[in-house]
């Protein structure tokens, strides 16, 4: 870090470069995430979600929005700050560029927990996301 910048512009720059992947606990520092080709566990489909690449892994530079993801379908969510392995490249059916991404693989550098307080707010807004959808 540029010895520079203030702390507040230190710690706002690295949460800026960290890079989040919302889950299922189980994995640990150190382990691979791995794309749904590899492990076979298939969040998504072709026919559900047309950009979506099996050949993958979707990272993201925001905590909340890897929160949102881990407490959605996951029955222990949990977030994984990683780094990622191969080309970043954008989430072509992100309505929000610069919000998704996606790698090869990701190796985790740290798991972080989710506040059951905030599990439920998570799903609770996914929940009301649907609903509008629905109309």
């Amino acid at each position: 870090m540029n010895s520079k910048l203030g702390k507040r512009k230190q710690k706002e720059l690295a949460a800026q470069t960290r890079v989040y992947h919302g889950g299922g606990r189980g994995l640990a520092v150190g382990d691979f995430i791995k794309p749904a080709t590899e492990t076979g566990i298939f969040n998504c489909t072709v026919e559900t979600v047309p950009d979506y690449r099996s050949d993958r892994v979707y990272v993201t530079h925001h905590l909340q929005d890897a929160k949102l993801f881990a407490s959605k379908d996951n029955e222990d969510p949990v977030v994984y700050v990683v780094e990622t392995i191969g080309e970043l490249e954008p989430d072509g059916d992100n309505r929000s560029p610069g919000r998704s991404f996606s790698c090869e693989r990701a190796k985790i550098t740290a798991v972080t927990e989710i506040p059951a307080k905030e599990i439920q707010q998570a799903r609770n807004a996914v929940f009301v996301g649907m609903q509008r959808a629905r109309g």
